[in-house]
């Protein structure tokens, strides 16, 4: 079994990686992370670089236009993508 933590964004990357500190402690890593940008106002790709500096678990950024409140589409880009 295999374990896929998609986590939808929209700006507020402070608590995003508030968020993924968390992750990283605990004891049960996930086998990847996705995050599922719902277009980010903030500099999600930056972020997200950085990110994948500091974990070796695979992180995804997927990403799509803001379109206004999309909160199931942007989740459902997620699980497309995960394993």
């Amino acid at each position: 079994m295999s374990i896929s933590l998609i986590i939808p964004v929209f700006n507020y990357l402070n608590l995003l990686e508030k968020c993924l500190f968390s992750v990283y402690r605990q004891s049960v890593q996930p086998d990847e992370i996705i995050l599922s940008d719902d277009g980010s106002d903030e500099d999600i790709v930056a972020f997200y670089n950085a990110q994948k500096r500091k974990t070796a678990i695979p992180l995804i950024l997927v990403r799509q236009k803001h379109l206004q409140f999309r909160a199931a589409r942007v989740r459902n880009n997620g699980v497309s993508v995960s394993k």
